[in-house]
């Protein structure tokens, strides 16, 4: 999500006609005051929940697609802590590559290279790396298939120990910006194996401060019903 001020092409899914707005909210972050209907608190929940939830996206679309390698995140954001003008000039040339840090970092000894910094609280997208590698941690991946097409509920089937895990979220192929009409909720029939009656549910944190949460599905005919967002879920069988 390039979106900057630099006359770039816009990246997907931010497109020529949602890049002003996305880089107005990129703005109101940086400037800490309202830009263009944004203000910088609305900007920061959206930013957080969004690499919030396609860092689980890009780690495992990139494990089902076969990918050497990614670039998952940044360990701190690309701003300097303060200088509004600064801040700004930094999102003109680099857009959302500026926030991309997933742990809130403090510079007691200034922002310089090579100066120390202090890390702080962890960030949505760093939670849900660590949720993410927790659930591929163990058993090598014997298997994994696509589920789904590009848009609607999509996501990838894992086969470890002769067991199917899937990680599911719903792909609209909107960009849901702060007051735009909410993002849709897709309603989607998984076919359970054979001898599975339920599965445990683990959503994805959006938010600073929260834990995932768990939940049981149970089953019917062996098919469970599962209601899918953009923020990816992890469904394990029991």
């Amino acid at each position: 999500m390039l979106a900057n001020g630099a006359n770039y092409p816009a990246n997907y899914p931010v497109t020529a006609a949602s890049q002003p707005e996305v880089y107005a909210l990129l703005r109101a972050l940086a400037r800490q005051e309202e830009v263009d209907g944004f203000s910088p608190e609305e900007a920061r929940e959206w930013v957080l929940a969004y690499y919030g939830a396609h860092t689980v996206k890009k780690v495992v679309t990139a494990l089902g697609e076969g990918a050497a390698g990614i670039m998952i995140g940044n360990t701190e954001d690309w701003m300097v802590d303060s200088g509004q003008s600064l801040r700004d000039g930094q999102v003109f040339l680099l857009g959302g590559s500026t926030t991309m840090g997933m742990t809130e970092v403090t510079h007691p000894a200034g922002y310089d290279l090579c100066a120390e910094r202090q890390a702080g609280e962890a960030r949505p997208a760093l939670t849900n790396l660590g949720l993410v590698l927790e659930f591929l941690g163990g058993e090598a991946v014997e298997e994994v298939e696509r589920v789904g097409a590009n848009e609607g509920p999509r996501g990838y089937a894992l086969r470890r120990g002769g067991v199917t895990s899937w990680v599911l979220w719903n792909e609209d192929g909107e960009l849901h910006l702060p007051g735009d009409p909410a993002e849709a909720v897709e309603s989607y029939a998984l076919t359970l194996p054979e001898g599975v009656r339920s599965v445990r549910l683990t959503r994805t944190v959006l938010t600073m401060g929260a834990e995932p949460v768990e939940e049981m599905v149970s089953g019917e005919g062996g098919v469970v019903t599962l209601e899918l967002t953009a923020a990816p879920v992890i469904v394990s069988p029991e």
